[in-house]
């Protein structure tokens, strides 16, 4: 059973109402020690917070950024970064005209749950080869070996391109495999990913019966075991491992001896 560091967080305010923000350090290691804790954070889109929020957001002065959505995303829900954020921000700007995934699935005619759900997992299994999304997520591996502030990850939702990153960080970082999943579960559990996701799929989803339209939106915001298991184990069948998958990408064992070097308290 992996283990929380005993180091306390709760000298940092974080956005109280942002998508699914939270630390994602503070687990035990296989590489001896402890992931750092207020270093490395996980979210959905920032577009929605009060200015409180974004003073609070602003203060963390994150060092690197990695934007993974889609550059029509960022357009519709732009993150409240100042000028001076630019070169922080690492993102692809391929495939200018793509969705985010649970947006995505709303064009499948006549989806259900179960068709969500599986359509997540086939999702998933293929998103670790996406040519773009492969180069990303090694150039934000190879940025954070040498980046000396926090980091944060997001996406649109902050669950499932943010997820499969988060995983195959924490991976290299030697947290154990239930702590990966259960970091990723706690997206389950976000207050504000329902809040703020159901009323912008609600119209979307106008011509459903009510109830079938709950069940689809619980469906398109949920996550489950299954999914990252598709992620995991489709690079674990195509590569091997986590390393060699980044490896392949040009993450070499002198950037991940360099990250484990930043990330991990001993």
């Amino acid at each position: 059973m992996s283990r929380l560091s005993p180091s306390p967080c709760d000298d940092v305010q974080l956005p109280s109402c942002a998508v699914n923000f939270r630390d994602f350090g503070r687990l035990e290691s296989r590489h001896g020690g402890w992931i750092r804790p207020r270093r490395l954070y996980r979210s959905g889109h920032m577009a929605a917070l009060d200015a409180e929020d974004v003073r609070r957001l602003q203060a963390l002065d994150f060092h690197l950024i990695a934007d993974l959505r889609y550059a029509e995303e960022q357009a519709q829900q732009p993150s409240p970064w100042p000028a001076t954020f630019a070169d922080r921000v690492l993102s692809h700007d391929e495939a200018r005209n793509g969705v985010a995934p649970h947006m995505l699935l709303l064009q499948q005619p006549g989806c259900d749950a179960d068709e969500v759900r599986q359509h997540y997992r086939q999702l998933y299994g293929e998103l670790p080869f996406d040519p773009a999304y492969r180069a990303l997520f090694a150039s934000v591996v190879r940025r954070m070996a040498d980046v000396d502030g926090r980091v944060l990850v997001h996406c649109s939702a902050g669950k499932d391109r943010t997820g499969v990153l988060v995983a195959l960080i924490l991976e290299l970082l030697g947290a154990a495999p239930e702590a990966v999943m259960a970091d990723y579960l706690r997206t389950a559990a976000d207050p504000q990913l329902m809040t703020l996701g159901a009323p912008v799929l609600r119209p979307l989803l106008a011509e459903q019966d009510p109830e079938r339209a709950d069940e689809l939106i619980s469906a398109l915001l949920g996550v489950e075991e299954t999914y990252l298991d598709s992620a995991l184990r489709a690079i674990e069948r195509q590569c091997g491992s986590v390393e060699f998958y980044l490896e392949e990408a040009g993450v070499t064992a002198d950037v991940r001896q360099r990250l484990q070097a930043r990330y991990i308290a001993r």
